[in-house]
């Protein structure tokens, strides 16, 4: 009778959920602003979705086509390392770190938690 179907789980309150857990502060006029657009969006994605793909060879490097004389240019084929080469290269890269916690860099916190105050 001319209503719309509302996609599962796209509502004000689904909206106002990942608002809060992505920390953002939404007003009611962006939630209402923002509803219709990600309908728009999840319809798109059905669209592509029902995009038939067999046989279509993937897109490699978005270069190869847009940069001059790189279509012929060849990529690395992915080679797996050993754990051994992983802890190695780790290792090396973490030589440069200004701090370090345990095996990984040290970097000021960018986002404070609830009941925490930034000085």
């Amino acid at each position: 009778m001319g209503h719309e179907q509302k996609k599962p789980g796209i509502d004000r309150e689904w909206v106002q959920k990942t608002s809060r857990l992505s920390r953002l502060k939404l007003t009611d006029e962006e939630i209402t602003e923002l509803l219709p657009q990600l309908e728009q969006i999840l319809d798109h994605v059905d669209q592509l979705r029902s995009v038939a793909t067999n046989g279509v060879d993937p897109f490699i490097h978005p270069l190869l086509e847009l940069l001059p004389g790189t279509e012929s240019a060849s990529l690395r084929e992915d080679q797996p390392r050993s754990p051994e080469k992983n802890v190695e290269r780790s290792a090396a890269i973490l030589e440069g770190a200004p701090e370090l916690t345990e095996r990984a860099f040290q970097v000021p916190q960018a986002v404070a938690q609830r009941g925490s105050r930034n000085s």
